[in-house]
Parts: structure tokens; C-alpha cells; sequence
């Protein structure tokens, strides 16, 4: 079967590489995890992976775009790209969910938390299995930022619309760390069985421990019962 994306990678070998490099972090402008309809979804948020990379300042969608002549080029760089970001931006779809539904029950103990403590921030932590991980595991770790970045943005979002003024080190917010865990018989446990990925925990670029999102990464080769 043709594989315009294999196809175009072979093409241009530097440009493929080009499109498989993320950008940093603070490149994000407004980005937002995907959501699963073609609406125009409100705040701003992105509703479909193309809409992502234009926002995310995806290396060489902007430059294609610009010309319409390059359309089929465009398409096939995004169809390329969208193979290792499916998964991070798929689970991030799921995991703003989980963090709507987890503010909405703790929300008496995080108020009391921000209006009793010196910091005005509260850490969660959110655990994922990914049971019969395969490709899921072997994502280069660039592409799971992709993750942290687009759920940190639907959770600034979700604050907006819950009418809460976001404002680093000044407000009251909600960090979420994260902890997924790849379990599996075909699981390939890397030199590091734990990989450990943060980005701010806002769209200023500061390197600070204790104002970051974190993410780790478990590897588990082998069955669920065996893991836990």
C-alpha cells in the first residue's frame, strides 16, 4: 500500500528530519490539545492536529502553508509527524478530563489549601497504565513534552472557563504531575527504566524546579499482575 509519508520522508531525507524535531517549549502560542471534532472549539482551543503544529510553530508547516502549490508536500509532512504525536496528544484529550473531574472533587481542599498556605499552588499526582504498550513505549521523550505542553494548556483553559484569572506565582492554581506507566510483554525497558520530563508550568521559558510540570516515564516488560 502507498505511504505518501514514507514516501515524501524519502524525498527529503532533511526535511523529514526537520518535521521530526519538536520545538522547544516556549515556542507554543495558544496551543491546546486537539479535540475529536471538526468545530471550532471555544478559547481558542486547537481542533485538529494541523491547527496544532501552525500554533506549536511546528518546524515547516508555516513555510509550507505559505505556498498552496505545496499542499500535497504539506500533507504528507503532517502525515508523517502525526505518527509520533497521535498518542501523546490523544491521551492528552483524556487526561484534561481527568483533570477537570479531579478539581471539581477536590476543589474545597485546594481552595483551602491556596487561601492557608504560603505557596499558591497544589500538586497532584495523575498515574496512567498503558496496559500492552508496543510503539506507545519507544516515543523519543521530545514528543511526550508534547503531552505535558498540550494539557497545560487545557488546564488553563478549564481555569477560564471555571472564571479563575491564571497568573504565575500570583494565583491560586492546580500543578499535575504525571506518572505513566508502559506494561507489557513486548515492552522495551530502556538503560533507565524511569525517564523524567518537565516543562515551566507556564508559557515563560524559567528554569525552576519547584514551578514545572513533570512527567515520568515507568517501563515495565512483562504482565499487569507481575508489575503490581
Amino acid at each position: 500500500m502507498r505511504c505518501r509519508a514514507r514516501e515524501w520522508a524519502s524525498r527529503f531525507p532533511i526535511k523529514a528530519k526537520q518535521i521530526l524535531t519538536p520545538p522547544k517549549t516556549h515556542a507554543v502560542v495558544a496551543a491546546a490539545a486537539p479535540h475529536l471534532t471538526t468545530k471550532t472549539a471555544p478559547n481558542g482551543v486547537c481542533t485538529s492536529l494541523e491547527e496544532y503544529l501552525q500554533k506549536r510553530n511546528w518546524p515547516l508547516i508555516a513555510d509550507l502553508k505559505e505556498d498552496d502549490d505545496d499542499y500535497e508536500m504539506c500533507a504528507a509532512a503532517i502525515d508523517l509527524v502525526s505518527h509520533p504525536l497521535t498518542y501523546p496528544l490523544t491521551l492528552s484529550i483524556f487526561a484534561s478530563f481527568l483533570l477537570s473531574s479531579n478539581t471539581h472533587r477536590n476543589k474545597q481542599n485546594e481552595e483551602t489549601e491556596c487561601g492557608n498556605s504560603s505557596k499558591n499552588d497544589t500538586t497532584t499526582a495523575m498515574r496512567i497504565f498503558c496496559i500492552g504498550a508496543r510503539a506507545e513505549a519507544t516515543l523519543p521523550s521530545p514528543f511526550w513534552k508534547e503531552f505535558l505542553i498540550a494539557t497545560r494548556q487545557q488546564n488553563l483553559y478549564r481555569m477560564k472557563e471555571d472564571g479563575n484569572q491564571y497568573q504565575h506565582n500570583n494565583a491560586c492554581t492546580v500543578r499535575n504531575n504525571w506518572d505513566i506507566q508502559f506494561i507489557g510483554p513486548e515492552v522495551v525497558v530502556p538503560r533507565a527504566s524511569t525517564i523524567h520530563i518537565s516543562i515551566p508550568d507556564c508559557d515563560d521559558d524559567v528554569d525552576d524546579e519547584d514551578s514545572s510540570l513533570k512527567l515520568s516515564l515507568s517501563f515495565h516488560k512483562g504482565y499487569y499482575k507481575e508489575a503490581h
